[in-house]
């Protein structure tokens, strides 16, 4: 009886080290960048033509210096509703003509419009492996940038008229 309860007991240990400990063993260490950049009618921008009020916010996600994840606001405000609504329905167009003349299917964007406090606003986002050379304006990026690293893009951002900051820091992901 008292081997049983040994055995028991032994075979108890043994699983809990294995599901708490051996996943450990299995992680890779990667060093992730944060890259946020902000501007404000910073030149062209393939969906809007000249308009120079208009604010962007970039935020990109890199792991081991390549691309993880894009998101990109384009936002306005307007003194009244109407304006507003008439300004998101404007870009929401112009981004459905955007990814139909490149043939870019939806399912690999979220793409998210909004009109809320007379805040007319678009949020794209893109994850990195999905990141393809067409859809690079779409961020205000030129297409040799979906290999770029967060130096480059960075760099890129900023001679266009954005201010950028980077924070870096030391992740762990499972398999």
């Amino acid at each position: 009886m008292v081997l049983a309860v040994a055995v028991i007991l032994g075979l108890v240990g043994f699983l809990v080290y294995r599901f708490n400990f051996v996943k450990e063993d299995m992680t890779n260490d990667t060093v992730s960048k944060y890259l946020v950049c902000n501007g404000t009618g910073v030149g062209k921008y393939v969906l809007l033509g000249d308009d120079k009020n208009v604010d962007y916010e970039a935020r990109v996600i890199f792991l081991d210096d390549k691309i993880y994840r894009v998101n990109f606001v384009v936002s306005k405000r307007f003194s009244n509703e109407e304006s507003t609504s008439i300004f998101t329905t404007k870009l929401g167009a112009a981004y459905n003509d955007y990814m139909g003349g490149y043939d870019i299917p939806k399912k690999l964007i979220i793409n998210t419009v909004t009109n809320v406090d007379n805040i007319g606003k678009m949020v794209i986002s893109i994850e990195g492996g999905k990141f393809t050379d067409e859809m690079a304006p779409l961020v205000m990026l030129d297409s040799i940038m979906t290999q770029s690293g967060a130096d480059e893009v960075q760099e890129y951002y900023e001679k266009n008229g954005f201010t950028c900051s980077v924070d870096e820091q030391d992740m762990v992901l499972s398999e």
